[in-house]
C-alpha cells in the first residue's frame, strides 16, 4: 500500500485498532512496522532453526 504517513495513522488506529504511538518514542509508523516485520522474522528463523537442529 502506498499511504502517506497520515493515511497509515488512520489506518493504523481506525481499521486496525492499534493504540501504540511510536512517535511518543520519536520513530515513525513506518519505522515501528519494520521493526515489527524484522521482530517476526527473527523469531520465526530462530523458532524454524531450533525445530530442525532437534
Amino acid at each position: 500500500m502506498n499511504l502517506d504517513r497520515s493515511q497509515l495513522s488512520d489506518v493504523l488506529a481506525d481499521d486496525l485498532r492499534c493504540s501504540y504511538d511510536p512517535t511518543f518514542y520519536g520513530i515513525s509508523d513506518i519505522e515501528w512496522l519494520r521493526w515489527v516485520q524484522a521482530t517476526l522474522k527473527h523469531g520465526i528463523e530462530t523458532t524454524m532453526s531450533a525445530t530442525i537442529s532437534e
